[in-house]
């Protein structure tokens, strides 16, 4: 879910658990929860802050993208400070890999035939990364001493 969706049905009083998602997966949208409010159909929670997951807003006051910190056992938290701590003190090494990136390359020059904008190689694995991110959000968290963020 959308932590601008999540913030504003927590603004405007809507359960969650009584709107029907429908993006990808069943993930409730921005538009799923406008809907909810214009028509009176999302039960109200009894505090408007109750499901409120923290959003961060850009100095131009338009809503950025938010964050959900996830409380973590002890167990993991163990296993991720002696991870951090393998990273720092234990000698690493970076691994390279070749691939074949023909198909890519004749991608590029079809596009860049019917671009007004050069596409470069790097603004295609930019893509590639931001879509794999989309696809598997998880992927972008960090460990913040105590939980996931």
């Amino acid at each position: 879910m959308s932590p601008y969706a999540r913030k504003i049905a927590g603004e405007n009083g809507i359960d969650l658990h009584t709107i029907k998602g429908s993006g990808p997966n069943g993930r409730i949208v921005i538009a799923d929860v406008e809907k909810a409010i214009n028509s009176g159909t999302g039960q109200s929670v009894s505090s408007p802050a109750q499901g409120y997951v923290a959003a961060a807003t850009s100095t131009s006051g338009l809503p950025s993208q938010g964050y959900e910190d996830v409380e973590v056992s002890q167990i993991r938290r163990v296993i991720a400070s002696r991870l951090s701590e393998s990273k720092a003190t234990v000698p690493h090494f970076q691994v390279t890999y070749e691939c074949e990136m023909d198909r890519v390359l004749a991608l590029r020059a079809k596009l860049n035939q019917v671009s007004d904008v050069k596409i470069s190689v790097n603004d295609m694995v930019m893509k590639a990364a931001a879509l794999a991110c989309k696809k598997v959000p998880e992927t972008i968290s960090s460990w913040q001493g105590s939980f996931i963020r």
